[in-house]
């Protein structure tokens, strides 16, 4: 299974934003357009790298090795999504820029 980058961003947000409990958290984490497979190989992949706490409940078949859950989010956690928050900010801030000034990206010729 290939790693999906918006599915990880997706759960670390729906972590950070989750309820207390176990079962809160679980609930919320039914993202559409994924397999429970997926979801549990993402977060399996959110462990691994220290971004989140998390359980084993087993392997998910022959696409993948393990299937994790997950618990909370671990101080680097918290830093991931903080970045991320700040480049959605920016790159917002970019594309108004751009619209409201009427600049036009692609005829604009640079160089060094």
């Amino acid at each position: 299974m290939k790693r999906n980058e918006d599915l990880i961003r997706k759960i670390l947000l729906i972590i950070e934003g989750a309820g207390k409990t176990f079962e809160e958290l679980r609930d919320q984490l039914k993202v559409t357009d994924y397999t429970y497979e997926q979801v549990g190989y993402h977060c399996y992949l959110l462990y691994k790298d220290s971004l989140i706490e998390a359980v084993d409940v087993g392997s998910c078949g022959d696409n993948c090795t393990q299937v994790y859950t997950p618990l909370s989010l671990l101080p680097a956690g918290h830093e991931y999504i903080e970045r991320i928050k700040t480049d959605r900010k920016w790159i917002k801030k970019m594309k108004n820029f751009i619209k409201d000034t009427n600049i036009n990206i692609l005829s604009i010729n640079i160089t060094s």
